[in-house]
């Protein structure tokens, strides 16, 4: 039985280095898996970063998911051009979530050392996946694997800055329960091994209630993988645009207007179904949980249907959150019944 994952923030010194001796010498072979999905305007751009990143051997698989646009034939075009493009196209919407994991998953994505989730209308800086492979490279031992991720800077459609996600946020301010309810790792910064791909892969959920990159998360952090966070660094350049609000991730109140939105939400918004996810978590991976983590997924998985673990989520401080604004929120959401 594997005990809590070990989470590492790691400092700046560790990873602005170019000359780590503890990188092997050959160039990490990355798959980047890309799911596009009406992005036409700004797929190249996002296609060209990936094809720019240094010191480590690309192969970029694209998935179209029945595109309206030409998103499809742009991929296929750079993919004529490119012999490390892989591109394809769904005959019908699978969806982001089902899309990502079938594509991981696949048999054509085994043999590389490492995996990382993709966008279609960001720009990654040249360093994005070798910072994550020096970083990774440090954790090999862990048989259930090593995900890294780091922080973004939201930008606006034409690359102007708006704001940090991650930088000021204390992340033991988070629960340990409390990543069943709210991430906070965005899947585009994720780079994970192929021991962590090849663990998640054993076990595949019916149906996707959060994205893919949250299920991974859940996996690795419950399962005992070893989880690099980097707060301090950004390798991305997130587009915030009107298809891509939900981007702008808040972990607290910004002004009255904005508690009083984030409160409606919460009566007028479909009712999630985050406890179905806790539910297929423990379907596939229980066996892998200490007994603190088994709980913990259990009573969301049950929250619903017993008073006891409703009251154990409303109170345990495994399910706190790092603002009080927020905790409020996932409290409510919890009463009444809305995750």
């Amino acid at each position: 039985m594997m005990t809590s994952p070990s989470e590492k923030q790691i400092q700046a010194s560790t990873l602005v280095t170019s000359k780590d001796s503890d990188v092997d010498t050959h160039r990490p072979r990355i798959l980047v898996l890309m799911a596009t999905y009406n992005g036409e305007e700004f797929l190249k751009p996002q296609i060209e970063s990936i094809l720019n990143q240094k010191e480590v051997d690309v192969t970029l698989k694209i998935c179209d998911d029945a595109s309206a646009d030409s998103s499809y034939q742009i991929a296929k075009d750079y993919s004529l051009q490119n012999t490390n493009i892989i591109c394809s196209r769904n005959k019908e919407n699978k969806g982001a979530a089902k899309n990502f994991i079938k594509m991981l998953n696949a048999d054509d994505s085994q043999g590389y050392d490492y995996y990382a989730f993709s966008d279609q209308d960001d720009v990654w800086l040249p360093n994005k996946l070798i910072m994550a492979v020096k970083a990774l490279s440090k954790t090999q031992s862990n048989p259930r694997g090593s995900m890294y991720f780091c922080d973004l800077l939201n930008v606006n459609k034409d690359l102007r800055p708006i704001e940090r996600v991650l930088k000021n946020l204390d992340l033991s301010g988070f629960g340990r329960g409390t990543l069943l309810m709210r991430g906070w790792v965005h899947g585009c910064t994720l780079v994970f091994d192929a021991k962590l791909r090849n663990f998640a892969k054993s076990y595949e959920p019916t149906s996707y209630p959060r994205y893919h990159d949250s299920w991974i998360h859940m996996i690795a952090y419950y399962c005992g993988s070893t989880i690099i966070s980097d707060t301090e660094h950004y390798y991305i350049l997130r587009r915030i645009t009107g298809s891509n609000a939900e981007g702008q991730t808040h972990f607290g109140f910004k002004n009255i207007t904005d508690a009083r939105h984030s409160f409606l939400r919460v009566f007028t918004n479909k009712p999630k179904r985050l406890s179905i996810f806790a539910q297929q978590l423990l379907i596939g991976f229980a066996q892998e949980m200490s007994p603190s983590d088994k709980r913990l997924v259990s009573a969301m998985a049950g929250y619903k249907h017993s008073i006891k673990k409703r009251l154990f989520m409303l109170f345990s401080p495994q399910f706190k959150s790092p603002t009080f604004s927020l905790g409020l929120v996932n409290r409510l959401k919890v009463l009444l019944g809305r995750y």
